[in-house]
């Protein structure tokens, strides 16, 4: 079913740009072109900028993200879809914040569905009812993951402050009831879990009771640790050393031709763009929507200077891909 929610967002100019993507990051790769000049491929609306959890090792959490919008509106999400919808074919509808705070999370991921393009949304589920699970499956939702770390309450706890874990299973459980009933094979649910001290070995069991709820798949991601302290590295990292995210170190030649930052149209709630989600805090912003901020010089002179290894941002060093 993935397979056809991909092919449903397929369209000339979309595959001319994809392929044409491909060859400007081969040319900036081999020092031939001196400015990128492609649309993208996936844009990313931050649907909130706040959030029903405090995560103590999120930006969101921890008091950091500022925007003078708490949420994006309706008209803000439509009009960079349509600024963007000729070239692009996925829609990632979250950044930072809990999306489904927004009042409009119906109608945006609604009207992202009917632009044909491939709509993802990650959730802690804490604002999810009955309700709500019906709706998501009425707007088209192709993909959506929850995150919640540990397959039972004591464990969730100790990073999702606040949460409460019989949330998760309810909206699990109530989303593969619903599917089945109307027979609907999207959204697709992944289940999603950090690797930290606590939930490090327990990796089979989480998987297995995931699967038993509901998700369709489960992923298992490194954990971003801001606090690099001994005292906090001992809350929360793993034991084990493949599971630890380690902060890339920048060489004297470092060239950075990123594919995120090249394809990838990253708006926040007050509508600035951002390089890439690692900008969580929105400090290299390139202009809005309305200022062609895709197209502008500042965004040109950024990913110019980070081919040529003349910047390496902190937003880099932690960058998992």
């Amino acid at each position: 079913m993935m397979f056809f929610s991909i092919v449903r967002t397929f369209s000339f100019k979309r595959i001319i740009n994809f392929a044409y993507s491909i060859i400007n990051y081969f040319f900036l790769k081999v020092k031939v072109l001196p400015n990128p000049n492609n649309q993208p491929i996936t844009i990313t609306l931050e649907l909130s900028s706040i959030c029903d959890l405090a995560c103590p090792e999120c930006p969101t959490g921890m008091g950091k993200v500022k925007r003078d919008s708490q949420f994006m509106s309706f008209e803000m999400a439509k009009t960079i879809i349509d600024a963007h919808s000729k070239s692009t074919m996925v829609a990632i509808l979250y950044f930072q914040g809990e999306p489904f705070l927004n009042p409009h999370w119906f109608d945006i991921i609604s009207y992202a569905h009917t632009k044909r393009l491939y709509t993802l949304i990650s959730t802690n589920a804490q604002s999810i009812s009955l309700h709500d699970c019906e709706k998501i499956i009425e707007s088209g939702l192709d993909q959506l993951i929850i995150s919640a770390d540990g397959a039972e309450q004591a464990v969730y706890e100790q990073y999702r402050v606040g949460g409460n874990f019989s949330k998760i299973t309810d909206t699990l459980i109530n989303l593969k009831t619903l599917k089945e009933s109307k027979r609907s094979k999207t959204p697709k649910v992944i289940y999603q879990t950090l690797l930290s001290k606590h939930t490090e070995f327990n990796t089979k069991n989480i998987k297995q009771s995931a699967l038993k709820w509901g998700a369709n798949k489960v992923v298992f991601k490194t954990m971003q640790i801001y606090d690099q302290s001994k005292e906090n590295l001992a809350k929360w990292q793993p034991k084990t050393k493949a599971y630890r995210r380690v902060n890339k170190i920048n060489k004297n030649d470092s060239r950075i031709i990123c594919w995120r930052a090249l394809t990838n149209a990253v708006y926040t709630t007050d509508g600035a763009l951002v390089p890439c989600c690692f900008d969580k805090l929105a400090e290299h912003t390139f202009g809005t929507i309305a200022k062609n901020a895709w197209g502008s010089e500042r965004r040109k002179t950024f990913l110019k200077k980070l081919s040529n290894g003349k910047i390496y941002p902190v937003i880099c060093k932690n960058c998992n891909y």
